[in-house]
């Protein structure tokens, strides 16, 4: 108990110290979600995935899903509310948008889990997560996964459904081991 009411009292000490540059955030004007830049799950869902299949195929790299996970959203939106709770997710979302590269895909897929789409090497793709995980003001854990065209067919959106669950498999074996960054 001890423990879990100094996390929150260097949560709230946290947040003081960064609401003026969450005013400057809510006053950018973006069309897309919580003014940062992110898509939502809905609009994903018109995203032609074909494009990225090809752009994988064209540049010879592999594809990959990863599902992330806020940690302790729940514990600051009981303890602290709801609007502390909208600060501590616009902190992960400002510090996720600005350390992807500009063709990765970052996607608020609902609550406090979040998708992102990148091409890359595995090992690569796992240090650049692992790297987020240590600079992030904000923990999170992970999961990810190939999107694997080991047939001579054209990768398809059940091949992103299906990598989506590995990735979410992964997250969860994280979760239930208490690793609760990476």
């Amino acid at each position: 108990m001890k423990k879990l009411i100094k996390a929150l009292l260097n949560i709230n000490l946290f947040i003081k110290a960064i609401i003026p540059a969450i005013r400057f955030t809510w006053s950018k004007p973006n069309f897309f979600i919580r003014n940062l830049g992110g898509m939502n799950k809905l609009f994903f869902e018109t995203i032609n995935l074909e494009k990225e299949f090809s752009r994988a195929a064209k540049e010879k790299e592999s594809l990959f899903v990863s599902i992330i996970e806020v940690n302790g959203l729940k514990i600051i939106n009981n303890k602290l509310g709801n609007r502390v709770g909208d600060i501590y997710l616009k902190i992960f979302e400002e510090f996720m948008i600005n350390s992807l590269r500009k063709d990765d895909i970052f996607i608020i897929w609902g609550g406090d889990e979040y998708v992102v789409i990148l091409l890359g090497k595995e090992e690569e793709l796992q240090e650049i997560m692992k790297s987020f995980q240590e600079k992030c003001p904000v923990g999170f854990i992970y999961g990810i996964h190939s999107i694997n065209n080991t047939q001579e067919k054209p990768l398809c959106r059940k091949d992103f459904d299906k990598a989506l669950h590995n990735a979410y498999q992964e997250m969860y074996k994280q979760k239930k081991g208490g690793n609760k960054n990476g």
